[in-house]
């Protein structure tokens, strides 16, 4: 495991001989490590965020006290994970019908890791017009975890892999 990933134990249960979540667990942990290294290069004094990875069907959350993301995955997407191991991240994000569920939660938590450690709550100028435009069109999340803030982390994960932010928010959040 490299040093940009924390294995969250204490937020992780794992029954003994479950085979299917250790083995998607790190092939999660591979995924994180390389979305982070490419949403993070800029930053690497920002310590790591830990990440747990659990079979429970709840949502996926990303914890700013904890500095930790908690992926819950039931066991169907736990099998997408492993089929998906060798597939290339920008073939993931290609797909026509947007990338699986799997990857847009850890890209999605990703980002509000990106948002709490490097934007600190502050709104760019690109964050606001993208929030704005999401209004206008009413093609992402608009609440208060998902603001002026998140949609600046948004712009910055959009324009580093390289996708137009409204059709990343469309295809991957």
């Amino acid at each position: 495991m490299s040093q940009n990933v924390i294995c969250c134990r204490s937020l992780v249960h794992t029954p003994k001989g479950d085979n299917m979540l250790n083995e998607a667990r790190s092939i999660l942990i591979s995924r994180y490590e390389e979305i982070r290294g490419i949403l993070f290069e800029m930053y690497p004094y920002v310590s790591p965020t830990k990440l747990g990875v659990t079979d429970r069907e709840e949502c996926s959350v990303f914890s700013v006290k904890d500095n930790a993301i908690v992926l819950n995955f039931p066991e169907l997407n736990l099998r997408d994970v492993i089929e998906d191991e060798h597939q290339n991240l920008q073939t993931l994000l290609a797909q026509s019908q947007g990338p699986p569920a799997w990857l847009r939660e850890l890209i999605h938590e990703t980002i509000h890791a990106f948002e709490h450690r490097v934007i600190c709550q502050s709104t760019t100028t690109e964050g606001k017009e993208l929030f704005t435009q999401v209004q206008a069109a009413r093609c992402g999340p608009i609440d208060a975890q998902h603001a002026g803030p998140f949609y600046s982390a948004v712009h910055h994960a959009a324009s580093t892999l390289g996708i137009e932010p409204l059709q990343f928010i469309k295809n991957c959040l």
